[in-house]
């Protein structure tokens, strides 16, 4: 297996150590547990294929441990946490979607618009009546999305593509 990217994991005279130098390297992001794992992007793809059925089929505790564990296995990927708050949304998760939305959302990684478009839509949804000026704020915000592209228009304008 190739060595993952980042700090070193080299061997060292001490077995204890290699562990405590992992754990090091995974707690400060310079090493996914996917790479740790060996999964390949077909593997990634394929568990989230499962979790993608799971949610078209109504088994959505099922998507939440998909999605959550592909989170966990490659935090570089926000889309794991925006496919995890469908599902804990259709689990009657309420919170734990609305907090998966704000983990996608604040992920210091790049997001394509559509789908940063789709998750103030839906957390602006699930706020609805409980918190009227959070949900305003994420539709003034999915609204300001819409004038930079027509894809994202369209999500708006409710006629998802």
């Amino acid at each position: 297996m190739p060595t993952p990217p980042g700090p070193s994991i080299a061997p060292t005279t001490s077995p204890g150590d290699d562990g405590a130098r992992l754990i090091e390297a995974l707690a400060q992001g310079g090493v996914a547990l996917k790479d740790v794992a060996g999964l390949t992007p077909a593997d990634m793809d394929a568990i989230a294929k499962v979790g993608a059925s799971a949610i078209q089929s109504g088994r959505f505790e099922l998507a939440v441990r998909v999605f959550s564990s592909l989170a966990a296995l490659d935090p570089g990927e926000p889309l794991h946490l925006l496919h995890c708050a469908f599902a804990h949304k259709g689990a009657g998760q309420r919170d734990l979607a609305i907090e998966q939305l704000g983990r996608f959302l604040d992920a210091d990684v790049p997001k394509a618009l559509p789908d940063v478009a789709r998750a103030l839509l839906l957390r602006a949804e699930l706020h609805g009546a409980g918190n009227r000026a959070a949900a305003a704020a994420d539709l003034l915000a999915a609204r300001a999305l819409a004038a930079r592209s027509p894809e994202v228009k369209q999500i708006v304008d409710g006629g998802a593509p």
